[in-house]
């Protein structure tokens, strides 16, 4: 994020260091909703893995399945993500069409 100066476009960022247990378990992603005050049930999880989906599941976090994943996609939707995206513009009209529901950071 430093290298092109995309920091400033986080409001919370969740690194490996930043918790005990890593994906699948749900701990890295329950520790971004309390950086940004928010509940879990108002969050979208952007994964390129089967581990990221189920992380957010078990989390209670609503999961995005990215197309441009180099894991087998039948392994990532297996996980049963709520939405897929080929796009990240894709990702904007899940947010737009939320009612404001999901916390954007």
């Amino acid at each position: 994020l430093d290298l092109y100066n995309l920091g400033s476009y986080f409001d919370a960022i969740v690194a490996l260091e930043d918790t005990a247990c890593h994906k699948p378990h749900p701990e890295p992603v329950l520790h971004c909703p309390k950086l940004l005050e928010t509940c879990p049930e108002q969050a979208l999880y952007v994964g390129d893995s089967p581990h990221d989906i189920k992380s957010a599941h078990e989390a209670g976090v609503k999961a995005v399945a990215v197309r441009w994943s180099y894991l087998s996609w039948d392994s990532i939707i297996a996980e049963n993500p709520e939405f897929t995206i080929e796009s990240i513009e894709e990702l904007l009209t899940i947010v737009a069409n939320s009612n404001n529901s999901f916390q954007v950071g």
